[in-house]
């Protein structure tokens, strides 16, 4: 692989982890009561737990995001 394609390849990675971030964000916003409702009934987990639950998750996989595909392209583009 050239330097080029691995640019480019981290480059998307990291649009799809943005896409998939603020959509996860932005449904969570929008719907909070349906999806609560959902989530406890497929996980029994108590309605009041649930946005601290969705608050770390959206908080690891932000820290994800950026180590694995961010801060590897911001990386790559300053070489």
């Amino acid at each position: 692989m050239e330097m080029s394609e691995i640019i480019s390849l981290f480059g998307w990675m990291s649009v799809i982890h943005i896409i998939v971030l603020s959509s996860a964000s932005l449904l969570l916003v929008a719907a909070r009561k349906p999806i609560a409702r959902l989530h406890s009934s497929l996980l029994g987990v108590p309605e009041a737990e649930l946005p601290s639950l969705y608050f770390s998750y959206l908080g690891h996989y932000k820290i994800i995001a950026l180590c694995t595909a961010v801060a590897p392209y911001v990386a790559l583009r300053l070489i």
